[in-house]
């Protein structure tokens, strides 16, 4: 290392005052340089001091980007929005971490929050039009007409004449549905018994885990709720397909019943994203101090 460099006298601040600020203009440097573990090892020792350094956060959000540990890239730069909502360093690289693991609806919000607030930002206006169309895309996949069933062959309809007709049903998950979940029954339909759920215990679980989700800052509420919506989003097809099982279809209507299982996942996962951006609007009165509780919920 050439004597003078940037680096040297960043250090020679540093063990001057360790506990200091420095530590984060070091540790950047330190990064540019490649120097990932020396440059987390900076960030653990001045982070313990000073947690709530916005440029130290940042510094090891970027450190965490380019070891390829998004995970915790993204915690850093959440907290970072959690000091200063409008910090647009941190809008953007959420951003671009939601969109390349496909959180689409995620993404979307990151970058429409940064458009509020830098409107100039033409970079991520493009970016906002490119998720917007990765997302119709991928509805549009959804949607698409079923492929129309094949001509019975003339063998088949002889048959039709002899036997009694018979039809495939999707049974609903009744325990001799679990064993045989499709069986050729007569053309007058099947029976089965309902699953009875445990509501009692589900309510029980809701309340235990309210208080926590209560004192959980908005901002991490919203990040949740789009995680779910993007989650619902990404497995439509699998989801739907569950549903038919659940109440059962016959073969025939097994198209429709999954297209309009399908709409309703779609409904859900839109339905996450509106409480989402709900949740976003609130994290500034939750940062003033107010009670989001007397708005009527958390």
């Amino acid at each position: 290392m050439p004597p003078n460099s940037e680096i040297e006298k960043l250090e020679r601040r540093w063990k001057e005052n360790p506990k200091g600020t420095v530590f984060a203009p070091y540790a950047e440097v330190l990064r540019k340089h490649g120097d990932y573990p020396m440059a987390k090892d900076i960030l653990r020792v001045g982070l313990e001091q000073h947690p709530d350094h916005i440029p130290g956060n940042i510094v090891l959000g970027r450190c965490c980007l380019d070891l390829g540990e998004e995970g915790p890239a993204e915690a850093a730069f959440v907290h970072v929005l959690d000091l200063d909502a409008e910090n647009v360093i941190a809008l953007k690289a959420l951003a671009d971490i939601t969109e390349r693991q496909g959180r689409l609806m995620e993404a979307a919000s990151w970058l429409s929050r940064l458009i509020s607030v830098d409107p100039s930002n033409d970079e991520a206006r493009e970016q906002l039009t490119r998720v917007a169309a990765a997302r119709e895309a991928a509805s549009a996949a959804l949607v698409a007409p079923p492929v129309a069933e094949p001509q019975v062959a003339a063998t088949t309809e002889v048959l039709a004449v002899i036997q009694p007709p018979t039809r495939t049903v999707i049974q609903p998950p009744t325990p001799k549905a679990l064993e045989e979940p499709e069986t050729e029954v007569p053309a007058g339909g099947v029976g089965g018994e309902e699953l009875t759920l445990d509501a009692d215990a589900a309510v029980a679980a809701a309340k235990d885990a309210f208080p926590a989700w209560a004192a959980t800052p908005a901002a991490e509420r919203a990040a949740v709720l789009h995680r779910i919506a993007d989650g619902v989003e990404a497995r439509i097809e699998e989801l739907a397909q569950v549903e038919v099982e659940v109440e059962g279809a016959d073969q025939g209507e097994h198209g429709d019943k999954a297209a309009q299982s399908g709409g309703e996942a779609v409904e859900g996962a839109e339905a996450h994203g509106l409480f989402e951006l709900h949740a976003a609007h609130l994290v500034d009165d939750e940062a003033a101090g107010g009670d989001l509780l007397d708005e009527g919920g958390a």
